[in-house]
C-alpha cells in the first residue's frame, strides 16, 4: 500500500510583497500487510447470533501505534488510545489493513459468560485456548479465528442415580410376574 503526503511551502524573497508559492510532493510508501479476524461459535447451547466484540492493538518499535482511520467500508472503530475495536458474529470476519511491515500486532477477545475461547491461527489443525492472538514482526498478511463453544449438558429428566433402583423395580416386576404365571399354571394342571 502507498500513501501519498503532500506539504505546502512559503518562499520569502526579500521584498516581502512579492511571495513566491511553490509545492513540493513528497511520496512515502509505507509497506504494510493485513491481518483477517474470523470467528465461530460452536456447541450445543452457542448463539449464532451474539456478537462478540475485540480489541486490536499496534506497536511498532517496541511504542504503542495509532490504528489508521478506517477506509473503505472497514468496520471498527479507532478508539482514543490508539487502539481498534471491532465485533464480530459466527461466520464473520474482518481484514485489518494497513499493518505496517515489522509490527507487532494483538488482538484480544472480551471473555463472554458461559463461553469457552480458543483460537487458530494461519488455519492451523489445532486451536489454542486463550483470549490473545499475538502476531510479532510481520512480513505477510496472516489469519486469526477465534472459537467459541458454549456446551451444557442437557438434562434428559433421567438420573444416572435412579437407574439402579429402576432395574431393580423392573426385575422384581418380572419376577412377581414369572412367578404368577408359572403359579397360574400349576392351578389349571
Amino acid at each position: 500500500n502507498t500513501s501519498e503526503k503532500y506539504v505546502d511551502f512559503m518562499v520569502y524573497p526579500d521584498d516581502k510583497d512579492n511571495k513566491i508559492t511553490h509545492m513540493a510532493v513528497f511520496e512515502n510508501k509505507l509497506n504494510t500487510t493485513d491481518v483477517t479476524v474470523s470467528k465461530t461459535v460452536d456447541g450445543n447451547m452457542g448463539d449464532r447470533n451474539k456478537t462478540f466484540t475485540f480489541t486490536a492493538e499496534l506497536i511498532v518499535n517496541n511504542a504503542p501505534f495509532a490504528f489508521p482511520a478506517p477506509e473503505n467500508g472497514e468496520q471498527y472503530t479507532k478508539n482514543d488510545d490508539g487502539t481498534a475495536t471491532f465485533t464480530l458474529k459466527h461466520g464473520e470476519s474482518i481484514t485489518l489493513n494497513d499493518i505496517p511491515l515489522g509490527a507487532n500486532i494483538k488482538i484480544s477477545e472480551t471473555e463472554v459468560s458461559g463461553y469457552e475461547t480458543s483460537f487458530k491461527v494461519d488455519g492451523a489443525e489445532q486451536a489454542t485456548e486463550g483470549i490473545t492472538v499475538t502476531f510479532e514482526n510481520v512480513s505477510t498478511s496472516h489469519s486469526a479465528e477465534f472459537i467459541n463453544p458454549k456446551n451444557v449438558t442437557i438434562d434428559t429428566g433421567i438420573s444416572l442415580d435412579s437407574i439402579p433402583y429402576i432395574l431393580i423395580l423392573v426385575g422384581v416386576i418380572g419376577a412377581g410376574a414369572f412367578l404368577f404365571l408359572r403359579r397360574r399354571r400349576s392351578f389349571e394342571d
